[in-house]
């Protein structure tokens, strides 16, 4: 895909959902918004080319991620898509989740991570960017990562639970109890803990984007938070450079 090419599709994201500006100016291939199950194929077409196809796993909030080969025509289960074929473009879906999505310069691979309280928990993001290294040589200080949109830590409620299981893998700075909030009750930044993840990982602080919007309170993307009854989810896709 050109330089000019990745421009068009930064302008037509930003009109229709969100482009990670990192990831634009290294002309990675990549957009999150709403797709109706149809159009999958045409945005893979958009992102990898005339034969690309979207790659999904049924998603279990674990820590399992899945090669792009895999997801062909079967249901795996996962939790992140890696790939390093321009024709498998990496996909999840989300509604108030943090969709992470990251690519490696050195060793052209690329994952799409779903990242919800228990993914993080989990540490999926670290287990995701552990098999890039091991099956596809990707070297953590050469990628770069964009936290897509998602629950922002000023709107995200959550109990005990999440506190504790955020306490117990080393992401309490991502929880904030103000004055005024409900007894038992915090906000989770989710975005944060994905950023604390991709650093203990060993991407660069200055190779993580995490300036997208809240999906709470923007209405261009779904939020199960927002609106429970909706059954629409937000597509979070990522290509190879081909």
């Amino acid at each position: 895909m050109t330089a000019s090419r990745i421009g068009e599709q930064a302008s037509v994201a930003a009109s229709r959902g969100w482009a990670s500006p990192l990831l634009t100016f290294h002309a990675i291939p990549h957009w999150c918004g709403v797709v109706a199950r149809f159009s999958d194929d045409s945005l893979a077409t958009e992102l990898g080319g005339p034969t690309a196809r979207l790659c999904r796993a049924t998603q279990v909030h674990g820590a399992q991620w899945i090669n792009a080969k895999q997801c062909v025509g079967v249901h795996s289960e996962a939790d992140a898509v890696v790939s390093r074929d321009p024709n498998l473009v990496a996909a999840v879906s989300t509604a108030d989740c943090c969709p992470v999505l990251v690519a490696c310069l050195a060793s052209g691979c690329v994952a799409a991570i779903h990242a919800g309280w228990r993914g993080l928990a989990a540490d999926v993001i670290g287990a995701t960017i552990h098999g890039m290294v091991s099956d596809y040589g990707a070297q953590p200080t050469r990628m770069v990562a964009a936290i897509g949109p998602c629950a922002s830590g000023v709107r995200y409620e959550v109990g005990v639970d999440v506190m504790d299981a955020f306490a117990a893998r080393g992401l309490s700075s991502a929880i904030r109890v103000p004055a005024e909030t409900r007894p038992g009750h915090a906000f989770a930044d989710c975005g944060k803990a994905a950023c604390m993840l991709l650093l203990r990982a060993g991407v660069p602080a200055e190779s993580v984007e995490s300036t997208a919007p809240c999906t709470i309170g923007d209405l261009r993307f779904p939020s199960y938070r927002r609106d429970p009854s909706n059954p629409a989810r937000m597509t979070s896709a990522i290509a190879c450079r081909a």
